[in-house]
């Protein structure tokens, strides 16, 4: 199967290197700057997939994402949405009232 190659500028390398030898980062960071440097050096891919334990997608999806934006789209996660808030201003609400020691107490429900 033939490799895409990758060829990091200078400036890239020793980002990754650092970020490698720090070991402050989260794993996933961790393993797409291995697999970036690894990639670089021309290491199957069969190889890469065994030694760090990651699939063949996560090697296709970091490579496509440093040549499609570049070292820090390819590091880190996009930040997802999420689920939307929900805003629950038009519900109706029951006001309920007892007597309490002598007190009015009002409670919505």
């Amino acid at each position: 199967m033939r490799q895409t190659k990758i060829q990091l500028t200078e400036e890239d390398r020793t980002t990754l290197k650092s970020l490698c030898s720090k070991g402050r980062c989260m794993a996933r960071e961790f393993n797409r700057a291995h697999i970036l440097l690894a990639l670089d050096q021309n290491v199957p891919e069969n190889q890469i997939m065994s030694v760090l334990g990651i699939g063949r997608t996560a090697i296709w999806r970091t490579r496509a994402a440093y040549l499609e934006k570049g070292l820090n789209y390819a590091l880190h996660d996009v930040e997802r949405p999420g689920q939307p808030i929900l805003y629950r201003m038009f519900t109706p609400v029951k006001i309920h009232k007892y007597r309490m020691h002598g007190m009015l107490v009002l409670f919505y429900r």
